[in-house]
């Protein structure tokens, strides 16, 4: 009798055990929406994460929309773009999103939370809405947004922060430029605050921001490279999580004019840094204690089911193994991320006096060229903004990219047309 109890305790025992480990594996998942993506097929990306969302608000619903709408952007689909980061806006601005989610994810997992991401992530979300609007040419609502961008991470800013127009204590570079441009065509405040907090972050950007400052420019482009950092886990029931980075470059973007006039810009952000520097831990500690506990448990349960010679004892052990088991199986990391993200993204002013061929190119990268022909400018009160997603692209590039006879002015999912975002000039259709 005992020695069958014993066998239906490993049996149970083992169940829990492959239940665990199952729930451990932390390995990179294919995803075809982000595989679409990285292979430059915007619109099947789209219509991937499409299907996925399917009008359901779940646990994915801010990542996934942003996934939606950086796609989107970058396929010139306005509509979807707009619908997308919109909905994102609306959940990554809902106080106490997570507040009857907490307790499940430390009781379980963390998973179950409403992924908002980490403050870099949600700073860059409110950038990727920013950029929405200026495409647009919607600059208070991009203001809006871009200063979102700048709050999500003056919080976590060393030192007692308190943000405003007239204090941007941010090293966001990216954020305050945005704001700036915005505010300068809003009239809505004095942008030289966030000038001269931009400058002071990087010098180097001295020749952008002053083109900025003086309004020396018709046409923005908007310029996202490369791959930014995979989260990972490791240690122990892989409890432990930190972000890798995927690519470490910091190349200048090279934007040659009608084939003549060529100008350097360097990057404005690099997500590997945010990264770095952005990240909170507060489910750190409870993933490591409620693995700590998990072996422990396991360990003096497989301990007192092995002394045993009865059978309410062995049952006790076997029910502190299979509790062991459960706390280390629901403490792994929850490794969900903003995968869209780029490494680098550049913020490059432009004054055109006529329609314009372009050609962007990262310095020193393989493959990472786009041609634009027949680039009408904007305005100096109403410029053009021109959203651009390139990458370090292994195989030869598709051909809507280094073609020069391309349609800008034609926008949507069509694949024999130009895969560039930007907004439409006055009295076109978009």
């Amino acid at each position: 009798m005992f020695r069958s109890t014993f066998n239906l305790a490993c049996t149970a025992v083992g169940c829990v055990l492959i239940f665990a480990l199952s729930g451990c594996q932390t390995g990179a998942q294919y995803n075809p929406a982000r595989d679409a993506y990285y292979d430059y097929d915007f619109a099947q990306s789209c219509t991937i994460l499409r299907e996925e969302i399917m009008g359901s608000d779940d646990e994915q619903v801010i990542l996934n929309n942003l996934r939606l709408g950086m796609a989107a952007l970058a396929e010139g689909d306005w509509e979807q773009a707009d619908r997308a980061l919109n909905h994102s806006f609306h959940w990554l601005s809902t106080p106490g999103l997570n507040d009857d989610r907490n307790t499940a994810a430390v009781l379980t997992h963390e998973g179950v939370r409403i992924w908002k991401g980490e403050p870099f992530e949600q700073a860059l979300g409110y950038h990727y809405v920013a950029t929405l609007h200026a495409i647009n040419n919607d600059w208070e609502n991009a203001r809006a947004a871009a200063a979102n961008s700048i709050m999500r991470l003056s919080d976590f800013q060393e030192g007692p922060q308190s943000y405003s127009n007239n204090n941007p204590a941010t090293n966001f570079t990216l954020g305050l430029l945005m704001q700036a441009i915005a505010s300068d065509h809003a009239s809505l405040a004095d942008s030289t605050p966030l000038y001269e907090a931009a400058l002071k972050n990087d010098t180097e950007l001295r020749s952008i921001i002053d083109a900025l400052r003086q309004r020396r420019y018709n046409t923005i482009l908007l310029l996202d490279f490369g791959k930014g950092p995979s989260k990972k886990s490791f240690g122990p029931d892989n409890a432990h999580a930190e972000f890798i980075n995927q690519s470490n470059q910091q190349h200048a973007a090279r934007i040659t004019i009608n084939k003549q006039q060529s100008i350097r810009a360097l990057p404005v952000c690099n997500v590997n840094e945010l990264a770095d520097e952005y990240t909170w831990n507060r489910f750190e500690e409870i993933r490591q204690t409620k693995s700590a506990i998990g072996q422990t448990l396991f360990l003096s349960g497989a301990i007192l089911a092995g002394a045993s010679d009865d059978d309410s004892t062995l049952w006790a052990g076997v029910g502190m193994m299979l509790a062991g088991l459960f706390s280390r199986a629901t403490s792994s990391a929850d490794l969900r991320y903003l995968d869209y993200a780029p490494q680098l993204i550049y913020l490059i002013p432009l004054e055109l006096d006529q329609i314009s061929d372009l050609s962007a190119h990262i310095e020193h990268v393989p493959n990472a060229t786009i041609q634009l022909p027949a680039i009408t400018p904007g305005t100096t009160d109403q410029p053009r903004v021109i959203y651009l997603r390139l990458y370090h692209h292994a195989g030869p590039q598709p051909a809507w990219l280094t073609t020069h006879n391309m349609n800008h002015e034609t926008q949507g999912n069509d694949h024999t047309m130009t895969r560039v975002s930007e907004n439409t000039p006055p009295g076109d259709s978009p």
